[in-house]
């Protein structure tokens, strides 16, 4: 790990556990200037939120866990040396898409791993982290929906997308960060909520545990390969406890902006968390309000939306069917 990113983080967690006592972290040294963080991967990667002012369509915003960790790293460093956040996903994004681009668009690159590739390339030995989270879109389709021969089709066929795609990834990824901190995360499952819903519930709901542990379990394997450390999201969000992922997602709101799978504010902080954790020093988790939701009995019969509405923003969403997405138009923000 870059002793420049370790202290930083070191810092950090003075900085924040100093907050609201007066303490100040001092004798920070000095580093070189225009250093980046790089956050790639899906929707969680660009604090995706369904909006109720849209009917439940969502936006990009800047309270995902990449901005999360970035503040943290920036309270850390004098101004002049605050790393900047390049936020690189894309909404949707699957590990195939990734690749071959199809869904969001990139100045200059056909797709987000592209993208990715030329900006470590020509920022070479200033880049102090990069984060990726990918690999759900391979499989939420088949996730929301009762256990069958076409589920087990559709996430056998989603995990081998992902077996065969996410080397590629990493392969590039690993090569051109040069001494930059490189981690993963994995998948918190927002499907267990159904376990406390009467009727098939509890039958989807061990389906999708079944899908997300499958999962989470190649992405491990994978990233083990390249060295790779993974932040722990799946335990951090208590998935046993299906009231915790009512206070992280957007799973037990309803309408306009739920059931939807998305991790709400403090579901990022929680994020946020994971991926410091991976630090031999964890950053204090920051405290945040929780918003008021309804009871889990509320919401007994109600079945949550298919993976289609998922991702929907302007000229963009997730199919239930057909070719695996669509083109859109959002440019994600540099």
């Amino acid at each position: 790990m870059p002793g420049r990113l370790r202290l930083l983080l070191a810092a950090a967690a003075v900085a924040i556990a100093g907050v609201g006592t007066g303490t100040v972290a001092l004798g920070l040294p000095a580093r070189p200037a225009a250093a980046y963080y790089v956050a790639l991967g899906d929707s969680l990667s660009q604090g995706f939120q369904p909006m109720a002012r849209r009917g439940g369509a969502g936006v990009d915003t800047d309270a995902g866990y990449p901005d999360v960790v970035q503040a943290a790293l920036s309270r850390a460093a004098p101004a002049a040396a605050r790393p900047t956040l390049v936020k690189l996903g894309c909404p949707g994004e699957t590990t195939t898409t990734m690749i071959r681009g199809g869904i969001c668009r990139y100045a200059g690159a056909d797709g987000q791993l592209g993208a990715a590739a030329d900006f470590l390339a020509a920022h070479r030995g200033r880049i102090d982290l990069v984060t990726l989270d990918i690999g759900i879109n391979d499989v939420v389709r088949c996730e929301g929906r009762d256990p069958s021969p076409r589920s087990a089709a559709c996430a056998s066929a989603g995990l081998a997308a992902l077996a065969r795609d996410l080397p590629v990834i990493l392969a590039t990824v690993h090569r051109l960060a040069g001494s930059a901190a490189v981690i993963g995360l994995n998948y918190y499952d927002p499907y267990a909520v159904d376990a406390a819903l009467g009727g098939d519930g509890p039958g989807r709901a061990a389906w999708a545990a079944q899908v997300t542990s499958r999962l989470n379990a190649a992405l491990a394997a994978t990233y083990a390969r390249f060295g790779i450390p993974v932040a722990d999201v799946a335990d951090s969000f208590s998935p046993e406890d299906p009231t915790t992922l009512c206070r992280l997602t957007w799973m037990c709101s309803g309408p306009p902006v739920g059931q939807n799978l998305h991790a709400d504010a403090a579901g990022y902080r929680v994020m946020a968390s994971a991926v410091e954790a991976v630090e031999p020093v964890a950053l204090a988790r920051p405290v945040g309000s929780v918003r008021r939701l309804p009871a889990l009995g509320q919401l007994a019969g109600g079945a949550h939306p298919p993976a289609v509405g998922q991702h929907d923003q302007v000229g963009q969403r997730l199919p239930e069917s057909g070719p695996l997405h669509e083109p859109g138009d959002l440019v994600p923000r540099p």
